[in-house]
């Protein structure tokens, strides 16, 4: 059976994006709490954020998504899937989820 988790890796070779598995999310939020992401995805781009939506949606990870971590809790159990991590509020101001498509684009 394949493993999302390497699948998703595999998809990122080679684009601005970095992948951590297990990572606490606490750092990543203003109120220093959170469990650990099953996989935390940085993606510096529109081309790797499209890339990680898409091998999540191939795989059937769920996926969630962390701008800079203001106003956010999260459970000390963590997060199950993958934690998409945007760098920049300048990258993508909107993410949709469509029955068989995953798009990403800036909003009005």
């Amino acid at each position: 059976m394949p493993d999302w988790r390497e699948d998703t890796r595999n998809a990122l070779a080679g684009l601005k994006a970095e992948a951590g598995l297990d990572v606490p999310l606490a750092g990543y939020t203003t109120f220093g709490i959170g469990g650990p992401a099953d996989m935390l995805v940085t993606v510096h781009d529109r081309k790797a954020l499209a890339a990680v939506l898409a091998a999540c949606q191939e795989s059937g990870a769920d996926w969630w998504v962390l701008g800079r971590g203001s106003n956010v809790l999260i459970s000390d159990s963590g997060l199950r899937g993958v934690v998409v991590m945007l760098v920049t509020a300048a990258l993508i101001t909107f993410i949709r989820r469509e029955a068989g498509r995953t798009g990403a684009g800036r909003g009005q």
